[in-house]
């Protein structure tokens, strides 16, 4: 078991490091992100990976600083 938390991004363009920095991110802990990407299945939209809300670089190196076990899109 892991802790975890929640970080409501929707609406984001990327998920930049300031989207992660806001939350309390600890060792070990599971970090899911709402993106709202989920209200487009099943439709032409979801696959539009241009518009994706996607993990910058810059970012995923803040996380694995804070040494999270998962990430959850």
């Amino acid at each position: 078991h892991t802790r975890g938390v929640v970080i409501d991004a929707r609406g984001q363009g990327a998920l930049t490091r300031s989207v992660f920095a806001s939350a309390s991110i600890e060792k070990g802990m599971t970090v899911i992100v709402a993106t709202g990407w989920s209200e487009r299945f099943r439709t032409e939209t979801y696959f539009d990976f241009t518009t994706m809300p996607l993990v910058t670089s810059d970012a995923a190196s803040y996380l694995v600083e804070r040494g999270i076990a998962c990430l959850v899109l």
